[in-house]
């Protein structure tokens, strides 16, 4: 039976559409809202900047190993490098 190789592979598109999804939004917004913006156009952009530095902390994380079997990340040398990572995350 093969050995599982982890969930890089995974994360990686699912952070991806995440962040295709969200830019894809923001354009629209931007375009159906050209000269009438408000408060909440101030929320939403605001949300939008929390969610692009979420994406860039979940690609460094990637990055690192996140998604990685256990038994591979414990033998390999970027276990603190991901845990220095993940931190950014929360």
């Amino acid at each position: 039976m093969p050995q599982h190789e982890g969930y890089q592979n995974t994360l990686n598109l699912t952070i991806s559409l995440c962040l295709t999804y969200t830019l894809c939004i923001a354009c629209v917004r931007i375009w159906i809202r050209k000269t009438a913006y408000g408060i909440d156009d101030f929320v939403i952009a605001v949300a939008t900047l929390v969610t692009l530095g979420n994406t860039a902390a979940s690609f460094a994380s990637l990055s690192e190993g996140l998604g990685l079997p256990w038994s591979k990340l414990e033998q390999s040398t970027k276990l603190p490098g991901l845990n220095k990572v993940t931190q950014m995350l929360t």
